[in-house]
Formats: C-alpha cells, structure tokens, sequence
C-alpha cells in the first residue's frame, strides 16, 4: 500500500523530498536494528571462553562465537531467539547477530559511522565478514583504515581496501 504522503506529491521536487525523507528513515531503523542487536548479544554475553568452558553443562545452551577473536560469546539460544524475532533463519539470524558484535566490539569506528548514518549497515556488515578471520589487531587496522572513507568508496574498491 503506498502511503498518503505521496499522494501529496505533486511536483518533482515534493516527490524526490519524500525519497530523501524515506531513505534517512530507512537507514535510521537499520541502524537501530543494528545497535538492538548488539543489546541483545551484550544480554546474553559470556566474558570469555575460560568463562563460558567452566559455565557450560553438556547438554544445556552452549556459548557461541560469533564474531571474531576478543569478541564476546554469546548463548546459543539467544542467537535463535532474536533471529526469529528478525523472521530470519538461525543461520541468517547468526551471521547478521555476529556482524553486530563484529562491529561494536572489533570494529568501533565503523559502528559509529553507522550509528551516525554516515555508513549503510549493508556496507558495514560487509566489511565485518572479511574481518571475522582477521586477529584483533588485524580487525582494528582495517577499522583504521577503513573507517574514514568506507561510506563513498565501490564495493571494488572497499574490497581492496579491506583486503
């Protein structure tokens, strides 16, 4: 269903006003999603892995890594809740869970250019898969790196760079 305030569109102008208008809200509640994702982990965090092997029962919810080295553990019932919540498989719950704490813990810069609506949260998940391998270290350079200039480079481009 088309909303009513297009329908008040009677010029170009009103009408590319409107796009404009949709595309800030549209990048707002992504990044919100985003930093609700990063609450949600936070709630369901395990400090570490000596933390989570001494917590664990077998045959209770296991701790997850879902992001990379220095990135806390999440539990694993956690990951399927919110991605049903997302309406997402918990494969696609889990990568979309591990991008989020892969940002606001590896890659900060890039989370507050995110949370800043400097930098689409697809871009920025983007570059959280390449770096999930990396070692902390390696994740922070390309955070460095990365950070200032990710939001008007190519996909070609961000993937040298990143690389």
């Amino acid at each position: 269903m088309v909303t009513r305030d297009l329908d008040d569109c009677d010029t170009a102008g009103a009408v590319l006003s409107f796009v404009r208008t949709r595309r800030h809200a549209v990048l707002a509640a992504e990044a919100e999603q985003l930093a609700a994702a990063v609450t949600w982990a936070g709630m369901h965090a395990t400090d570490s892995r000596l933390d989570a092997a001494v917590a664990w029962v077998p045959g209770c919810e296991e701790p997850l890594a879902i992001a990379g080295p220095g990135a806390p553990l999440v539990a694993e019932f956690s990951v399927l809740e919110f991605a049903a919540a997302l309406g997402m498989s918990s494969d696609a719950g889990r990568t979309y869970l591990g991008h989020a704490v892969e940002l606001a813990h590896r890659l900060p810069r890039l989370y507050e250019r995110v949370q800043a609506l400097d930098l689409p949260v697809w871009k920025a998940r983007r570059i959280a898969a390449t770096t999930l391998d990396l070692p902390f270290e390696g994740a922070a350079f390309v955070d460095t790196h990365v950070a200032g200039c990710a939001h008007k480079i190519s996909i070609a481009q961000l993937d040298r760079v990143v690389e």
